[in-house]
């Protein structure tokens, strides 16, 4: 028989109970899938692929048909950036098995990184300029740089971007003497072009940060300051920014001098010029070109402060962020006194010259470098990259994917040239007031009140529900190259709006979790 108090207790059981049911139920449910929750694991990986399995992956169109192979990269030769990817399709288009140079940022990476998918037409790499191995001179050619861009509708000036002292070179020049204790690339000064900045302890003990030009440039001369090495700088300021920035006008490393800039304030790596006499007068002209073939990068000889060390072996890139993150380096026995190993170099140490690399480390680094995997999978974890960099003490790199469009928005990993930080994609927190991770559920076109003409919406599977993005009018889309598919996971930055009566996410940025990034600045609808 059931007394009151055992009722009672029951019913408070119950209910309790239930309380607790419509807590968990009230909680936000994760739903996403497990492909999605895959494709985020895979996102967040590395996607690192050794230089010599670059050279002859296959290339597929979005069919799946072959359209030739990876028959070499184009690189910067400062940053380590791949430009291009020289395509060899042999003979499969009717183009007689000529070689065509594309953009990166064209590319999309295979589901299991061994290909990559190139979005185009026969008839339109048919209309590219042809590529030719043997005439090296092309790649210094603007008018060839010109023609391919404009054949992929994107606009880059490297030379006028690499150069903003003219308007300092009257300013009084200041000597700074001491050591180098640090040597940064930064890719916020000039453009598309890395800067070199040397960070100088003085000798009354002041430590100044330099820029002295593009890294390309500076890091390829015979004269590369290192770690230690005792230097003297010619400067002026840069009174033009919120940060005032010192520049070089010449350096002097270990007592060999390098004029960075001329009297007119022009750096001696600008080509441009139709001053004869200026260009004359430049002893310092460059040697190197700012791009290199990655064929010709791997095999060359090595040094480690000024000791023979070895050669390149191999090199590890990143394919999301398109950049070389490590050399592989095949030590001399005579030099490090190790055999049938190979080392791992960071590129932020290496400088790449016009017949040697050279690397800002010593013997004990290099003995204690990590050796190169068998599988280099087990580098993909970002933190297991942090032991190469600490070995070498030097600050771990980190690959943020490249712009959808490469000449809009440059690659950015430190701080703006006015010292304020930026966030992981390059942009002012700011501009946004929203981000949205999810993954595609519908693409939609609809018609919008004071809109002229249709505007695509997507809508997003996330863990808070379902959200729905404008992300513009598919002349825009098209013309950038956006091409979102049902099932792609998606990182979309963006500002909130209301719209007869609907709130709505008016699209600014999209990161697509294959590499790709699209600016929509300033909205496209």
């Amino acid at each position: 028989m059931n007394t009151p108090n055992t009722i009672t207790s029951a019913l408070t059981i119950m209910l309790l109970a239930g309380s607790a049911s419509a807590l968990q139920d009230a909680r936000p449910q994760d739903t996403r899938t497990p492909a999605v929750e895959r494709e985020q694991q895979r996102h967040n990986q590395l996607a690192l692929v050794k230089a010599s399995s670059l050279l002859g992956m296959e290339v597929v169109n979005p069919n799946g048909e072959s359209l030739g192979d990876v028959n070499d990269a184009i690189l910067d030769r400062g940053s380590g950036q791949i430009r291009y990817l020289v395509l060899e399709d042999g003979g499969f288009l009717g183009l007689g098995g000529d070689r065509v140079a594309v953009r990166m940022n064209k590319f999309r990476l295979g589901a299991e990184n061994n290909r990559l998918e190139l979005r185009t037409t026969p008839e339109r790499l048919n209309g590219q300029p042809q590529f030719d191995p043997d005439d090296w001179s092309s790649l210094a050619s603007e008018d060839w740089q010109d023609r391919l861009n404009d054949v992929w509708r994107d606009v880059t000036d490297e030379n006028d971007a690499a150069s903003n002292d003219d308007a300092n070179s009257n300013r009084s020049v200041r000597k700074i003497r001491g050591k180098v204790v640090k040597v940064e690339r930064d890719g916020y000064n000039m453009g598309d072009n890395e800067s070199a900045i040397v960070v100088i302890e003085s000798d009354d003990g002041e430590r100044q940060r330099v820029n002295l030009g593009p890294s390309w440039f500076v890091m390829s001369r015979n004269t590369v300051p290192m770690r230690g090495d005792s230097i003297s700088v010619e400067t002026f300021s840069d009174d033009r920014s919120d940060k005032k920035q010192l520049h070089a006008k010449s350096v002097t490393v270990n007592g060999s001098n390098v004029e960075l800039r001329s009297a007119s304030g022009r750096g001696a790596w600008e080509a441009r010029s139709n001053d004869t006499n200026e260009r004359n007068s430049n002893a310092q002209a460059a040697t190197a070109q700012p791009l290199i073939l990655l064929s010709d990068l791997t095999g060359m000889p090595t040094t480690a402060r000024n000791d023979n060390s070895g050669g390149i072996d191999d090199a590890i890139i990143e394919l999301r962020s398109a950049r070389v993150a490590m050399l592989v380096l095949d030590p001399d026995e005579a030099f490090l006194g190790i055999g049938d190993t190979t080392r791992l170099v960071p590129w932020s140490i290496a400088s790449i010259g016009s017949d040697k690399v050279r690397i800002d480390a010593d013997e004990a680094m290099l003995t204690n470098a990590p050796e190169m995997p068998d599988d280099i999978t087990v580098l993909a974890a970002r933190e297991q990259m942090d032991p190469v960099y600490s070995s070498y003490r030097v600050e771990t790199f980190r690959f943020i994917p490249s712009e959808g469009r490469y000449g809009d928005q440059p690659q950015r990993n430190a701080r703006r040239s006015d010292g304020r930080r930026e966030n992981d994609r390059g942009e002012q927190s700011s501009k946004w007031d929203t981000e949205i991770d999810g993954s595609v559920a519908s693409i939609q076109t609809e018609r919008m009140e004071g809109h002229d003409g249709s505007v695509v919406t997507v809508v997003l599977q996330t863990s808070d529900g379902v959200r729905r993005v404008v992300l513009g009018s598919q002349d825009v889309l098209d013309k950038k190259g956006i091409d979102l598919k049902k099932g792609d996971l998606v990182t979309i930055r963006g500002t909130k709006k209301q719209h007869d009566g609907r709130d709505l996410v008016m699209a600014r940025t999209i990161q697509v979790s294959n590499g790709e990034r699209f600016t929509l600045e300033g909205g496209s609808w």
